[in-house]
């Protein structure tokens, strides 16, 4: 079962190839939203091809992130395109701007970090419970409150060492000054290749390839552990009667 996730300030959603599942907890309650992911056939023969294999994994993460997420990215990714071709006095305006006072600019960071502290530490405990239970699934092939606690935080496949490495490429064409739309894409779809390949070994860089997860992935308490395994048995669960029900056609086909 190909297995990921990513985490909410107030709980985590778990993926797998077919399905994906929100499991969040407000006010002590648990609550679990299932939706179906699976792309289409022809998109799935694309996933072993170079570079344009880019496309099938870029709609299988577009199904995953919720529906807000995709809202404001493609607003985002429609101003830029209609940046290119078309003047958009708001953006010109911004960016003439004079530059903001870095004391203010500073000062206005922290003080927003510290009224979301809460929110931030909830988000990032949450995140390293969903890499627990996911390296217990993996490692142990069960997922139990034991196995999840000796469990390692950190995890190559995390989207943290996606951003690190679209980043360092990022920043070669920055440098150069050189960074039409069309260049920013190409460089996403081969960032996806790099990340694939480094998913598909280990290796004893590991620890550096992983550095931003020090940062992105907290270890988790006991409450936000309890959440991610109800999270991922629910998800384990309608796998496995999805597997049943596909088995069940072919032999009526067959």
């Amino acid at each position: 079962m190909k297995l990921g996730g990513y985490a909410h300030s107030n709980g985590i959603t778990f993926f797998c190839d077919v399905f994906k599942l929100k499991t969040t907890k407000t006010r002590g309650k648990t609550e679990h939203q299932l939706e179906w992911i699976l792309p289409g056939k022809w998109l799935r023969k694309l996933e072993k091809k170079p570079i344009i294999g880019g496309i099938s994994f870029f709609y299988y993460q577009w199904k995953i992130i919720d529906r807000r997420i995709r809202v404001a990215l493609l607003l985002l990714m429609n101003i830029f395109i209609l940046e290119e071709f078309v003047p958009l006095p708001f953006i010109t305006d911004l960016l003439d701007a004079p530059p903001i006072n870095e004391t203010y600019l500073y000062g206005g960071l922290l003080l927003g970090f510290i009224l979301s502290f809460r929110k931030i530490s909830r988000l990032l405990r949450y995140h390293g419970a969903e890499h627990k239970v996911i390296n217990s699934y993996l490692m142990y092939g069960s997922v139990d409150f034991s196995t999840v606690k000796e469990a390692p935080r950190f995890n190559k496949r995390c989207g943290s060492n996606l951003v690190m490495i679209f980043l360092i490429l990022y920043g070669i064409i920055y440098y150069l000054n050189y960074d039409p739309l069309w260049l920013q894409l190409l460089l996403f779809l081969l960032t996806l290749q790099i990340f694939k390949k480094i998913m598909a070994k280990d290796s004893k860089y590991d620890y550096l390839i992983n550095a931003l997860q020090w940062i992105t992935v907290w270890e988790p308490r006991d409450e936000e552990i309890q959440v991610a395994i109800k999270g991922f048995a629910k998800l384990h669960q309608s796998y496995i009667i999805y597997q049943k029900e596909v088995l069940e056609r072919r032999q009526l086909k067959s």
